[in-house]
């Protein structure tokens, strides 16, 4: 596991606390605040993501990752290739070929079943990114309900972002990833749609803040 650390010279409020990704600690002293994410290191497209992701919660502290290792590739082997818009087979990874094939034929629902349980590889997760930017809802929705199939808890802090999309249903289905998947910390911004004027919201909200508060004992 990699670690990303930022330091800062001065303690950290509780809504820059509010702000951090889900998993990151608070060591918060009088010489500053200390806060750390663990990161899977084969995941390098998520490290990457998460730091940024660091980097703008808190834009002036400094930011450093320790226990990165990286294997360097064999000089003579070739660099494999992987076209986002269709990924093959083996790019996609044999856990969830049959889940994307569903995605493709338009069985979205079934796609999400076989989604169940699995884990997504980069070229998955780089497929899931590309439909949470959608400019079709019913995409940036499906987005969601992938990452909690899989149980991609990373990428809430990017779910975080379509929570005041135009539309209801993603807005209902990023609350219901969010709540399978986060902690505490997004309690605060869940709760700021609990007078959203969808029905549907609103009732996801109430579950997710339920279903995470259960987590915690």
């Amino acid at each position: 596991m990699a670690r990303i650390v930022l330091t800062r010279a001065t303690p950290l409020r509780l809504d820059e606390a509010a702000e951090l990704p889900e998993g990151a600690t608070v060591d918060n002293g009088d010489a500053g605040a200390r806060v750390v994410v663990e990161h899977d290191s084969a995941d390098l497209d998520g490290l990457i993501q998460a730091a940024v992701a660091l980097g703008r919660a808190l834009p002036d502290a400094a930011l450093t990752v320790e226990d990165l290792a990286v294997a360097a590739p064999a000089s003579a082997a070739p660099r494999p290739t992987y076209t986002r818009a269709a990924p093959s087979d083996a790019a996609l990874g044999q856990a969830t070929v049959g889940a994307w094939k569903l995605f493709e034929a338009g069985q979205h629902d079934e796609a999400v079943a076989a989604f169940q349980g699995a884990s997504l590889d980069g070229a998955g997760r780089d497929r899931v990114r590309d439909l949470l930017h959608s400019t079709d809802p019913a995409q940036v929705a499906l987005a969601c309900r992938i990452a909690a199939a899989t149980d991609w808890r990373s990428f809430v802090s990017q779910m975080r972002r379509v929570l005041d999309h135009g539309d209801g249903r993603v807005r209902a289905q990023a609350v219901r990833a969010i709540g399978a998947l986060a902690g505490p910390a997004m309690i605060w911004h869940l709760e700021k749609l609990s007078e959203d004027a969808s029905p549907e919201v609103r009732e996801a909200v109430a579950a997710a803040i339920t279903e995470i508060e259960g987590r915690q004992g």
